[in-house]
């Protein structure tokens, strides 16, 4: 059987979610290298680059919140609801150990910035924006 419209547009869907994922872990991670690569062939419209920052703010904040939790790492992954599992639960406990409360915020602020300015101008490289607070974030590491 041939594939539906909907086949296809749920296929290139994913695609697009896996690698602004990719994306993302890999900026979170530090993996300078891999990042600039995948930064380079991450070609996206403003709606995704916005649905990018938005989601990485989300996974900052997160990171935040655990940061801050007086009871310890462990405890506060174990708090979220809905519940962290072993291979992301493991995976951010990784990652986590690369930041502190202050690359945290200093990194929601560079998003916050970026964001207002996407939102803000239909004249602006939004890109470039996106570019520019992506790479600073990774610098935080």
């Amino acid at each position: 059987n041939p594939l539906t419209i909907d086949e296809i547009d749920k296929i290139i869907f994913l695609q697009q979610e896996t690698e602004m994922y990719e994306l993302i872990d890999l900026m979170i991670e530090g993996n300078v290298k891999d990042f600039i690569n995948s930064l380079n062939n991450y070609n996206k419209k403003i709606n995704e680059i916005t649905t990018t920052l938005i989601i990485t703010n989300k996974i900052l904040l997160q990171f935040h919140k655990i940061l801050s939790d007086k009871n310890g790492l462990e405890f506060a992954i174990n708090s979220f609801k809905p519940p962290i599992y072993s291979k992301r639960k493991n995976k951010i406990i990784k990652q986590i150990q690369k930041w502190n409360l202050y690359k945290v915020e200093k990194a929601l602020i560079y998003i916050s910035e970026a964001d207002f300015k996407i939102r803000s101008s239909t004249k602006i490289n939004y890109k470039q924006i996106f570019e520019r607070t992506f790479i600073n974030i990774i610098r935080l590491l």
